[in-house]
């Protein structure tokens, strides 16, 4: 994998410049003029990571005919489309038309757009190996989208997945009620949406005789859970 060592905010008067490029050395084992200085702030460096990510990083290698695999990495959720997975596309290519299918879950569903991201969403022909977008496929089921999950597409569909995705372990538990049990579906919908954005957060609707339904949640840090339930329940 090609890294491109970058050290950003070094026009603050606390930046530590030489102590954190001995560490990136250190780390992973670069050179010293590969390190970039950076500072977003002032304008600083921004055209030698653009140089850096042209140079250093190979270009994808297109080849349509080959099996498609795309990692998702994020997804929104929009009320006319359904859930909308954000994709890299690895290998070969997604297009409207095609049927596509989740390892994690197995679901199948026929793809109606693709596009770029630039500043917003356009639409496009097709997303091919190197691509970053979007693919609208009317899902319905936010919980069918796992970021670090794999797509891939019919009829050159793949047999294998994309290496690294594991199922996240929880080390977080918490508790969630609505206060008022008619609000007990917007609530299980608001978790629904979140979820997309946050990987971390697991749950399962339960009942319970004393306090009514409820969502027992699971978290893999505490940061997820925002240190405190009040901002959790802000988040949701």
């Amino acid at each position: 994998m090609s890294i491109v060592p970058i050290i950003n905010k070094v026009d603050l008067p606390s930046a530590q410049t030489q102590e954190v490029t001995q560490q990136l050395i250190e780390l992973i084992g670069c050179d010293e003029n590969d390190i970039i200085l950076a500072s977003a702030k002032d304008g600083i460096g921004i055209q030698d990571i653009f140089d850096a990510i042209i140079n250093r990083i190979p270009a994808p290698q297109q080849n349509s005919n080959i099996p498609t695999r795309a990692l998702i990495f994020d997804s929104t959720y929009n009320n006319y489309c359904g859930a909308i997975p954000y994709v890299r596309v690895v290998d070969g290519v997604l297009k409207p038309g095609s049927t596509v299918r989740f390892f994690g879950h197995s679901h199948e569903y026929e793809i109606t757009e693709v596009g770029h991201f630039v500043m917003k969403m356009i639409k496009a022909k097709e997303l091919r190996a190197g691509d970053v977008g979007y693919v609208i496929a009317n899902i319905r089921d936010v919980a069918h989208i796992l970021p670090g999950d794999t797509l891939t597409s019919k009829p050159n569909q793949a047999l294998e997945p994309l290496a690294g995705f594991k199922h996240i372990k929880p080390m977080v538990f918490s508790g969630l009620y609505p206060s008022d049990s008619d609000d007990y579906n917007q609530l299980r919908k608001a978790l629904d949406k979140l979820r997309l954005n946050d990987a971390s957060l697991i749950y399962d609707p339960e009942t319970s005789e004393a306090l009514g339904f409820w969502f027992p949640l699971r978290f893999s840090w505490i940061i997820a859970y925002g240190n405190h339930p009040r901002t959790f329940g802000k988040r949701v």
